[in-house]
C-alpha cells in the first residue's frame, strides 16, 4: 500500500473511533463521558484565587514553614558562621516543637502593608484589629505585605508578647499582643538544608544527624546524600 493509502486508512480509522465515542456518549443512559473511557484519570485543576487569605491557612501548611526555613538556610550554606547555624536549628526544633506565631487575621489584597479584612473569633487578633487596620510592624520585623508577616510569624516565639504596629484611620497606633501557637509539623528539607550547611562548615557530626532527621521524616539518602556524607572529616 502507498504512502498515500496508509494515510487515508489511518484518517478513515481515526473518523470511525471518534464516531463511535460520539454515538456512545448520545446513547448511554447518562451521556457521561466516563462511560466512554471508563478507565480515564479525572483531573482537578485548580485556579488561584485573588480574594483574601487566612493568615493562619494560606500558605501556612507544615510545607511552607519548611520551605520558608530551608530556602533561607540553603541561601546562607556557604557564607553562615556557626553561631548562626546553630540559632537556625535552634529555630526550626522550635518550631517542629512548639508550632510557629499565630494571629488570626484574615488579609485583604495590599501594597507595602497587610491589611486586615476580619478577624477569626477566639484567637489574639479578635477584637484587636479592625477592618482595614494596616499592620507594618511585628517585633522588630517590617511588615510589607502578607508574605513578610507571615515569614515574621516564623521567627516570633508563640505565647511571648510582641507589639505590633499598625495604621487605623491614618493613625499609627500600637498594641501588645500574645500570639497563639500552630503546629507546622515536621520539617524534613529544612533538616536535609541545615546538613548540607553543616558539612560545609566540616561539621560532619551535625551534618549526619540533621540527614538522619530527614530521612526519617522523608524519604531514605538519595547517593547525593550519601556521597556528600562521606567525603571530609568530621568536626
Amino acid at each position: 500500500m502507498s504512502f498515500k493509502g496508509r494515510v487515508l486508512v489511518g484518517l478513515i480509522s481515526l473518523f470511525c473511533f471518534c464516531l463511535g465515542i460520539t454515538a456512545t456518549i448520545l446513547f448511554s443512559s447518562n451521556r457521561n463521558l466516563n462511560d466512554a473511557f471508563p478507565h480515564a484519570r479525572t483531573y482537578t485543576f485548580r485556579v488561584r484565587s485573588s480574594a483574601p487569605r487566612w493568615e493562619r491557612n494560606y500558605p501556612f501548611s507544615g510545607s511552607y514553614a519548611d520551605q520558608e526555613m530551608s530556602r533561607t538556610i540553603s541561601g546562607l550554606t556557604g557564607v553562615a558562621d556557626d553561631q548562626t547555624l546553630d540559632k537556625l536549628q535552634m529555630q526550626v526544633s522550635r518550631l517542629e516543637t512548639n508550632g510557629r506565631a499565630y494571629l488570626g487575621v484574615y488579609l485583604r489584597s495590599s501594597n507595602n502593608c497587610a491589611q486586615v479584612d476580619q478577624t477569626e473569633h477566639g484567637t489574639p487578633a479578635d477584637h484587636a484589629f479592625r477592618r482595614y487596620d494596616a499592620i507594618v510592624e511585628i517585633g522588630s520585623f517590617t511588615v510589607t505585605d502578607g508574605d513578610s508577616m507571615r515569614r515574621a510569624l516564623l521567627t516570633i516565639e508563640p505565647g511571648v508578647p510582641v507589639s505590633v504596629r499598625y495604621y487605623r484611620d491614618s493613625n499609627l497606633e500600637q498594641i501588645t499582643i500574645t500570639p497563639a501557637s500552630a503546629s507546622v509539623g515536621q520539617m524534613p528539607y529544612s533538616h536535609r538544608a541545615l546538613g548540607i550547611a553543616y558539612k560545609s562548615l566540616g561539621r560532619n557530626s551535625e551534618a549526619e544527624k540533621q540527614f538522619e532527621s530527614f530521612r526519617r521524616q522523608e524519604a531514605p539518602y538519595s547517593s547525593d546524600d550519601m556521597n556528600f556524607l562521606s567525603s571530609g572529616s568530621s568536626r
